[in-house]
């Protein structure tokens, strides 16, 4: 490799002989790299924990210092996706698409919040597009799935998603994923089972995927006992039935308790409460457990 000439290769002056301004401008080179690098993980660290605020501040002052970089960009435009601000999430993202034709960090981006509006058809494209970019792209894969679930279509949702979570089996989004299309197919007892090593998984991730965790698995146990209690079976199926229901209560309280609330969890709560009244209306308390 041919070094860069600040290493003094190629007849370059060495630093040692160097004047006192040229010192200075790369002293004050490698300050600004070492600050952006901080700002960088800084971002990435916010971004993990769901801290928005913070990992916004952090993503906009690595671009301060470089307008074009392109994890900063899909850092940002991540950021404003979570948070709900589209609108700038999609500018963020087409920006970076612009300034990095050959990645496939703009496109899949552009695929996810075009997917948020329901346009599946344009976020089909722009996934598409993204595997073009890099072949395999596990993002654009995974997004593709999605697209196929919002298509109506959870059996391919679920031939999507499965060879993605064996080679990705700790990525908390994919196994999510997996408990809605399990519950798009009507196959609540399969949505519980994935629900529960969803939540395992989560369980070192960010507080946003561990309360999504813990309403997939309310949600997964409100469905699975739908159903499955009637006066004529009480002593088989109610005590069973009623555990469930305060494991979901349970992951919920747990969740709020972290001051985490995903959209869906007020819904959620309703499902297992509209449950447990059919448990108790079927079978009253006491009688069959």
């Amino acid at each position: 490799m041919t070094p860069p000439r600040s290493w003094g290769g190629g007849g370059a002056r060495p630093l040692r002989n160097a004047s006192p301004g040229r010192l200075l401008a790369v002293a004050l080179a490698l300050t600004l790299a070492g600050c952006t690098a901080r700002d960088v993980a800084a971002g990435e660290d916010a971004l993990a924990r769901g801290d928005l605020v913070a990992a916004e501040i952090a993503w906009r002052r690595v671009l301060e210092d470089d307008p074009t970089r392109a994890e900063a960009l899909h850092g940002l435009g991540w950021t404003l996706h979570l948070a709900g601000r589209q609108d700038l999430a999609r500018d963020t993202f087409a920006r970076l698409d612009a300034l990095h034709p050959e990645s496939a960090l703009g496109p899949r981006g552009l695929g996810s919040v075009a997917l948020a509006a329901g346009n599946v058809a344009v976020a089909r494209e722009r996934f598409q597009n993204a595997l073009a970019r890099t072949p395999g792209d596990l993002g654009a894969r995974q997004g593709l799935a999605l697209v196929a679930l919002a298509s109506g279509d959870p059996a391919a949702a679920l031939t999507a998603l499965e060879p993605l979570i064996v080679e990705a089996p700790d990525r908390v989004e994919l196994h999510l994923a997996r408990v809605r299309a399990l519950l798009a197919a009507e196959r609540p007892e399969d949505a519980a089972e994935a629900s529960g090593e969803a939540l395992r998984r989560a369980a070192d991730a960010s507080p946003r995927l561990r309360g999504q965790a813990a309403v997939m698995r309310a949600r997964a146990l409100a469905a699975a006992s739908a159903g499955r209690v009637r006066p004529a079976r009480c002593a088989s199926a109610a005590t069973a039935v009623r555990a469930w229901l305060d494991e979901a209560d349970r992951v919920l309280d747990a969740a709020e308790a972290e001051g985490v609330r995903p959209p869906e969890l007020p819904d959620t709560r309703r499902a297992v409460l509209r449950q447990r009244r059919a448990v108790d209306a079927a079978c009253p308390p006491g009688v069959g457990g």
